[in-house]
């Protein structure tokens, strides 16, 4: 029996397995353009491909194309959106093996807007704060930097204006907003790639605190009073107006006027005060109104209408003018005397006073007392002693004060030598001051000028002024003027025209 080998011969073919022999650059496509790169790869093909972006499977996705060739791969996404950007990791394989092509896309395009919401905080009546998010997608470049603009909604639908083109930071706070209006915001993103859609505010936003006046104050307490003073005490609102009170005003009312006058600035911060400069004897109200940075609340109710006068002083001491100042009025250079007559129990203080300044005994000023009889002697009188002058005797009885006006009298002046040239018509203008007001004439050689047509003159409360026709050498001369007052004449000789026609 013959015994037959049959032999089998199986034939192995072993693929070689993909290896990627350089990962592609970063891709950079303008939105809408179609991708397309080629990637080379070693390995025996086919090969099974599988793409993941961004971590996520795209096994259903037809966007990314890919096509095999014999030592390398083109992937394509054709039209690229905006949502083709990120890190794919497409998995290159065989039955031998298998290898991952990173591959990162960039779609350049104009940064998307800011992501939302606008948030507005931090409202006051001049400012607000705006915040907002970085774009989801910044088109491929980096944010360089923020435009931020405004809207007062009273200006029309188009009336937007840049605040600032140049904020890094997602924040900004819009300063210089008016009182009470009301304003739309927008924020664009600018890059290389260009500027983006507006992110705008969903409703307008009045520029106004966000809190109200405060309310009233208590009713004020006088606690205190003296001859020229009352110090007033009162309680705090009752409603801040959800700000904080920065401060009161106190206003008083004299009787028989309609006037309520402050008389604090700044406003004081406790609720005390004592108000100053008031007239004994007087009836005055008072009333206190609180204020934060919304502005002043309601006043409170008023004080009732008080006399100011010192309760320790009795009346019967006070005291008593027999005679007072009358207005005066005296020459420039002399001297001029005020005088008047007081009484009181016990002896009176006195003090003179012109303005506010008070007046002391000195070369300047003389003052006398001789029992109820004080006298003031001005010397050596000046314009600068015409004000008002006032007397003030006091003593444990009160204080009384008495007043009158000083006017001094100044002659006239002349100044400066004038030269004009033969025929030139001559105009003359000599300034003067004097007081009381003065009457003027004008002569020259003795002769009465104003007799002469060619010469025209006109005369006012501050200067004389002469025009004269066709001046020649027979003009020259010294021409007086002469002021005439109530109570004399005064001749002074000034040479007006000198060397005319030479």
């Amino acid at each position: 029996m013959k015994s037959e080998i049959v032999i089998t011969v199986q034939r192995f073919h072993v693929k070689t397995p993909p290896k990627l022999t350089r990962e592609p650059e970063e891709q950079r496509v303008p939105l809408g353009d179609t991708l397309k790169v080629k990637i080379p790869i070693t390995g025996k093909g086919p090969f099974k491909f599988q793409v993941n972006k961004d971590g996520q499977s795209l096994a259903n996705d037809d966007r990314v194309r890919i096509q095999e060739f014999d030592d390398f791969i083109v992937v394509t996404i054709p039209d690229t959106e905006r949502e083709d950007a990120g890190k794919y990791a497409i998995n290159v394989a065989n039955d031998s093996g298998s290898c991952n092509v990173p591959l990162k896309v960039k779609i350049i395009a104009p940064p998307l807007p800011p992501t939302g919401p606008l948030e507005i905080s931090n409202v006051t009546k001049d400012r607000a704060t705006l915040l907002w998010k970085p774009p989801k997608d910044d088109g491929g470049n980096k944010v360089t930097r923020y435009v931020v603009e405004r809207r007062d909604t009273s200006k029309g639908a188009d009336a937007w204006i840049a605040i600032t083109q140049a904020c890094k930071e997602t924040t900004f706070t819009v300063p210089s907003l008016l009182d009470g209006h009301e304003y739309d915001f927008r924020v664009m993103v600018f890059n290389e790639n260009g500027t983006s859609e507006p992110l705008r505010s969903s409703a307008p936003t009045a520029a106004k605190l966000p809190f109200k006046p405060p309310g009233s104050p208590g009713q004020p307490d006088i606690t205190g009073m003296t001859n020229n003073i009352v110090t007033l005490n009162w309680e705090k609102p009752t409603s801040d107006g959800g700000g904080p009170i920065t401060g009161y005003l106190i206003k008083k009312h004299e009787e028989n006027t309609d006037k309520w006058i402050p008389v604090n600035m700044p406003p004081c911060q406790s609720t005390h005060f004592t108000v100053p400069s008031l007239v004994e004897d007087h009836i005055y109200e008072f009333r206190v109104t609180a204020e934060n940075e919304a502005g002043k609340g309601t006043p409170s109710d008023a004080t009732t209408p008080t006399k100011v006068k010192d309760p320790n002083t009795s009346t019967t001491a006070a005291a008593e003018f027999l005679k007072i100042l009358k207005d005066a009025e005296g020459n420039e250079g002399g001297a001029i005397t005020l005088e008047y007559e007081v009484i009181g129990t016990p002896r009176l203080d006195v003090e003179w006073f012109k303005g506010t300044n008070e007046i002391s005994q000195g070369a300047k000023y003389t003052i006398t007392r001789d029992s109820d009889k004080c006298i003031l002697v001005i010397n050596n009188a000046t314009p600068d002693d015409v004000d008002e002058y006032s007397f003030k005797a006091r003593n444990k009885g009160g204080s009384r004060m008495c007043r009158c006006n000083v006017n001094v009298r100044l002659p006239p002046r002349y100044q400066d030598v004038l030269n004009y040239d033969k025929g030139e018509a001559i105009v003359i203008k000599i300034p003067y001051i004097g007081s009381p007001l003065l009457n003027v004439t004008l002569s020259k050689d003795g002769n009465d000028m104003t007799k002469d047509k060619k010469n025209l003159i006109n005369a006012s409360d501050r200067a004389i002024t002469l025009t004269i026709q066709n001046g020649n050498k027979n003009t020259t001369g010294r021409q007086p003027e002469r002021a005439t007052r109530k109570h004399e004449n005064i001749y002074d000789y000034y040479d007006i025209v000198k060397e005319i026609g030479r």
